[in-house]
Parts: structure tokens; C-alpha cells; sequence
């Protein structure tokens, strides 16, 4: 598609929350993970011209950021870990120290309102009695026309069953205007409760770093942010900004999935 891609998409979208007005403690705590009230500023160096550096500290982890203003190509923000520390704290030749990190919290038993392990009928019931309208897609596929429980949001929610147990909730959320400060609150929200998601997929390039251009890209060019959590529990959670295969429209989709147990049938021949 001929994008390039420079700008971090968490500094970005920090920015956009302000409206214009940037603030190093935002900004920096979407780009590393940390909750804003933990982190803590310092060294910072406003240079001649467009650019300025500081420390940021949070959790005994110390990381450096920039903040480049690129004229009508907007704003970037980037943290990096501290080269000294980073090196010191990683063991070396242990591949099995590398790999990706464990969320803060366990993993989601709920959704919106809706359980793992619900029923059909219990997912249906949860719905209606939310003042909502349920509809059966299909003996595995259910949704609701809205959330049971308030998410902060207005979004629809349809649930996957597996065994007659729900096994997948994916709540889709698609904002009427300002894409960019929902996707910044929503993934705020998650990253304060569960962390930093272990593996994230969210280049944004120059040309959709701005409403309503961002729109747009998604839309019509393709992009796509995904933003992933798994935990030990087989349990997994995305955020994906886009319109992912399938899809009529883009939107904000949360999917909340719990990986079933396999159960081998008995093979009455071989006994």
C-alpha cells in the first residue's frame, strides 16, 4: 500500500486524548505499559527546535523518550528500556528468559456481562434480562444488541458456543466520531488491568496518523492494530482496530476466548 511507517502508534493516540496538547506522562505510558499514576518524569531536556528527550521510571524499569515534531506529519513519541539496565537484568544465552512477559492479573472469566462456560440459554436469559434483543445465529453463534453490563461504550456483542458452553465473547464497538482517543481509552483500560499486551501488531503510518484520514486507512486501505494477551490458563484476549475478514464495517472488537479441553473419543474396537 505504500505506507511508511515512523510514528508509535500509543504516543499517537496518547496525543490525540489531549486534543493537541502533549503530555509526557500519557504519552509515555501508552508506549511502555505502565499506568501514568506510576510513573515518574524526569531529565527533561526541551532542545532548540523540534525535539526533546526524557526519563521516564516505572516499576524499577527506566526507559528513554523522544518527541519529534515532523511539521504537517505530525507528532512522534518513543521509549526505549535503558541499553545498561536492559542488558544487565537479561540473562545471557537463555532463550527461555526471552520470551513474552506475564499479564499482570488472571485471566478474564467474563465479558460484557457474559460468562465463559454459559449456556445458550443462560447467555439468552443474561441478554433479555438486560433489556437487550437476543438473536440465535446459528446452533454456535448467538449475539446480543448490546453489552449486559456497562462498559463505558455502546457496543454489540456476540458470543461463539463450543459444546454448548460459551467459549468466545467478542464485543464490537464502533465510535461516531474520534477513532483515535476510544482506541487510546480502551486500550488504557486493558493495558491498567492485564498490562502490557504480550505481542502487539500496530504500525500506523504517516499519512493515518490523523482523523479522519485514520478512518479512512481503516476502512478502505486495510489496517489493521491488533494488540494480544495470553495467559497460562489457555485463555486469550485481542483488541483489533480495523475491519478484519468478513467484516462489513471496522470497528473496535474485543475477543475474549478460552481454548476448550479436547476430549479424545474411545475407540471401542481397540479394547
Amino acid at each position: 500500500m505504500g505506507f511508511r511507517y515512523s510514528l508509535g502508534l500509543l504516543g499517537l493516540l496518547s496525543l490525540a486524548v489531549l486534543g493537541g496538547c502533549f503530555d509526557r506522562q500519557t504519552a509515555t505510558a501508552g508506549q511502555i505499559g505502565c499506568p501514568a499514576s506510576e510513573l515518574e518524569i524526569s531529565d527533561d531536556d526541551l532542545s532548540v527546535g523540534s525535539t526533546d528527550t526524557w526519563t521516564a521510571t516505572c516499576r524499577d524499569h527506566t526507559f528513554i523518550c523522544s518527541h519529534i515534531t515532523r511539521g504537517s506529519s505530525g507528532i512522534g513519541v518513543s521509549c526505549h528500556e535503558e541499553i545498561a539496565k536492559a542488558t544487565a537484568e537479561a540473562p545471557r544465552n537463555d532463550a527461555a528468559n526471552r520470551g513474552p512477559a506475564t499479564p499482570k492479573s488472571a485471566g478474564p472469566a467474563a465479558a460484557a456481562g457474559f460468562s465463559f462456560d454459559q449456556s445458550p440459554a443462560d447467555a439468552q436469559k443474561i441478554c433479555e434480562d438486560a433489556g437487550k434483543i437476543w438473536k440465535a445465529e446459528s446452533d454456535t453463534v448467538g449475539t446480543c444488541s448490546g453489552s449486559a453490563q456497562a462498559l463505558g461504550f455502546v457496543a454489540d456483542v456476540s458470543i461463539r458456543f463450543c459444546d454448548a458452553k460459551a467459549c468466545r465473547i467478542t464485543v464490537h464497538n464502533r465510535p461516531e466520531d474520534k477513532w483515535t482517543a476510544a482506541v487510546a481509552q480502551i486500550k488504557s483500560a486493558l493495558t491498567e488491568k492485564y498490562g502490557a499486551p504480550q505481542e502487539t501488531d500496530a504500525a500506523l503510518p504517516n499519512e493515518c496518523s490523523a482523523e479522519p484520514k485514520f478512518v479512512a486507512c481503516l476502512d478502505d486501505k486495510g489496517l489493521i492494530l491488533r494488540y494480544t494477551w495470553r495467559w497460562p490458563s489457555q485463555q486469550k484476549l485481542e483488541m483489533i482496530v480495523g475491519k478484519p475478514k468478513g467484516a462489513s464495517e471496522s470497528g473496535i472488537l474485543l475477543v475474549y476466548a478460552r481454548q476448550q479441553p479436547k476430549t479424545r473419543a474411545v475407540n471401542d474396537s481397540a479394547l
